[in-house]
């Protein structure tokens, strides 16, 4: 034994090879089965924009994001410009609800749902860029339905906003990560959105 190198290694065997060989096959064919059933189960999934129907579960589903999220609740009072309960929190939402029902033109809310129910959701508002010189989209929060996550369901949620978006000509899609929720930003960079270098401030008026 070599107190640097530690211990010599034998050659591996014609049956070593072998079985290392079919252990690598049956962790890929592993790997395969379960993208493939991922992809299976995901297929099912629809994807749209919502409707006046949809605002319960809708309102359900972001209630979990405005009264639990930890980084939207270190935004909150910025946004609202003091700090709200639970009562003008909710009710806040529920009226940006119906503004997005009301005000297409405004934006509005994109729905990922499977078996007719509502397992994700984004809001989603235009502006326009100088950059671009043309109408742009921010996604300014997006959730999945507790249960449904780390399934591909958000990352299949953005990838059908997107292609409804380039359908209607708009130009970019923006998003909103909080300064500390690296997990987020990790998310959407391997989406490939790029970071803008930018902080966001609010003055509520």
């Amino acid at each position: 034994m070599n107190a640097i190198d530690g211990p010599a290694l034998e050659a591996p065997t014609g049956n070593d090879t072998s079985k290392t060989a079919i252990a690598k096959s049956k962790a890929t064919t592993g790997l395969e089965r379960a993208l493939m059933r991922a992809a299976s189960e995901l297929s099912t999934m629809t994807f749209r924009r919502m409707g006046s129907d949809d605002r319960r579960e809708v309102f359900a589903l972001f209630s979990q994001l405005v009264l639990r999220d930890d980084y939207r609740l270190d935004s909150q009072q910025a946004y609202s410009g003091k700090k709200p309960d639970r009562a003008q929190i909710e009710a806040a939402l529920g009226e940006a609800l119906t503004l997005f029902v009301d005000r297409p033109d405004y934006g509005f809310v994109f729905l990922a749902l499977e078996n007719e129910r509502v397992v994700a959701c984004a809001s989603v508002s235009y502006a326009i860029s100088l950059s671009l010189g043309k109408v742009v989209a921010q996604m300014q929060h997006l959730i999945v339905a507790e249960g449904q996550r780390r399934r591909g369901v958000g990352a299949a949620l953005v990838e059908a906003l997107t292609a409804q978006l380039r359908r209607i000509e708009i130009a970019r899609l923006d998003v909103e990560v909080h300064v500390a929720n690296d997990a987020a930003k990790k998310f959407y960079e391997d989406l490939g959105f790029a970071p803008s270098r930018e902080e966001r401030l609010a003055l509520v008026l």
